[in-house]
């Protein structure tokens, strides 16, 4: 599969992680008004279709795809960070009884993440590979002159 067409993939998948955590946050809470962090796994997946989005420009294919692999890598490090550092609070009872579905969100943005930052590096290697194989394909130009 293509770099942009994962990358907007899973775009979608963490929009849709976000929307449900946000909805869900917003029926469960007492007074219906969920904070706004409920809503960072959209936020992430918003900020990767545009990135997919971008890459169907040639010139700014490169770049796009190269500023997804930030997004993921942050959205894998904070993801699945802070959220393993959650649900342990939450079984070992530490924790904020307010802050319970926290660490599930978290790692349910963390995992798709974790998933797009390694078919982004091994997309990004073969297309090293094709590249290397593509200019050892082409003839070079020899020192010497040609004799007829």
């Amino acid at each position: 599969m293509q770099p942009a067409r994962l990358t907007g993939t899973f775009g979608v998948i963490l929009v849709v992680i976000g929307l449900a955590a946000y909805g869900l946050a917003a029926m469960f809470k007492g007074d219906g008004s969920p904070h706004i962090t409920t809503a960072i796994p959209a936020m992430l997946g918003a900020l990767l279709l545009v990135c997919a989005a971008a890459a169907v420009i040639p010139k700014f294919r490169m770049h796009s795809m190269h500023v997804a692999v930030v997004l993921a890598f942050l959205g894998t490090v904070v993801g699945l960070g802070m959220g393993i550092m959650s649900i342990a609070k939450w079984i070992d009872g530490s924790g904020d009884p307010a802050r319970r579905a926290a660490g599930p969100v978290q790692v349910l943005m963390g995992a798709p993440s974790l998933v797009l930052l390694v078919l982004l590096f091994k997309s990004f290697l073969a297309a090293r590979r094709e590249r290397k194989a593509a200019a050892a394909a082409t003839p070079k130009p020899s020192d010497e002159p040609e004799q007829s």
